[in-house]
């Protein structure tokens, strides 16, 4: 009974060490893509704000420092996320990447919110930062609640700032609440459901190393004698089938020697 127990505890510490393997290398390949698609959105940001003129130049250029900042951390960033892709062993880095990338995204969204805020703007730029971290990383449940309520409440003290009428900061609370729950009900769902595709994908392979340590097992005790542990008679049998067909396959002869061994 002591011994089933500690087997099922080992396979269960099993099962979480290669769930959150797995989770970790999906993250750390996610987050790669993801900043190479944000560098170039945000160099075409950059594009757009330059060439675009706007009635209000310091929106403006604060729009432009905040994407030219974003293509400098996605830079820095790259350089470890690069060499975390490519190692055979994950690092404390590698587990903190979903918690670094969802970090960045709320810091652009709120300061993007901010910026536009000053000219009686909405909350766009928070409302795509929360949709994009709760499609692109898988964090546990609890930690995406709690990173999420900490970006609402951020989101609340700067609406609190705004120079928009009263109509508007309410209309910005309400939608960035709704995105807020909807988005972490989302990163919920997604993990939930990564969760489980990722632990049948683990049974699977389980079950099948399991086969096939007993397709061996059952080879070698149907062909090999179990004192000796040489081939018995039913192995020469299935030798000397195969040897044949291939004589009449091939049409060439072929020799068996035979060797009596006294006394073994």
């Amino acid at each position: 009974m002591l011994q089933k127990i500690k087997s099922a505890v080992r396979s269960s510490r099993e099962t979480t060490a290669g769930l959150k393997a797995e989770f970790t290398r999906i993250n750390v390949k996610r987050a790669y893509q993801a900043c190479l698609c944000g560098f170039v959105l945000a160099a075409a940001a950059i594009a757009i704000f330059v060439l675009t003129p706007v009635k209000s130049p310091a929106w403006k250029t604060a729009q432009i420092w905040i994407n030219a900042s974003t293509m400098l951390f996605i830079l820095f960033f790259l350089i470890p996320l690069r060499a975390a892709v490519r190692a055979e062993k994950q690092s404390r880095f590698s587990a903190a990447v979903p918690y670094i990338g969802f970090i960045a995204l709320m810091v652009f969204g709120l300061c993007s919110v901010t910026n536009d805020l000053l000219v009686s703007g909405g909350v766009i730029a928070y409302i795509i930062s929360c949709l994009v971290s709760a499609v692109l990383f898988l964090i546990r449940p609890f930690h995406s609640a709690a990173l999420y309520a900490a970006s609402f409440l951020l989101l609340l003290f700067i609406n609190s700032f705004s120079t928009a009428s009263d109509a508007l900061r309410v209309a910005n609370l309400i939608n960035g609440l709704s995105i807020t729950i909807l988005s972490a009900l989302l990163s919920v769902i997604l993990w939930r459901t990564a969760r489980t595709n990722v632990l049948q994908e683990y049974q699977i392979r389980t079950q099948q190393k399991l086969l096939e340590k007993t397709n061996e097992e059952l080879h070698k005790m149907a062909y090999y004698d179990a004192l000796t542990d040489l081939p018995n008679r039913r192995y020469l049998s299935d030798i000397i089938q195969k040897e044949t067909a291939l004589m009449v396959r091939k049409n060439h002869e072929s020799c068996l020697i035979m060797l009596d061994i006294d006394y073994f």
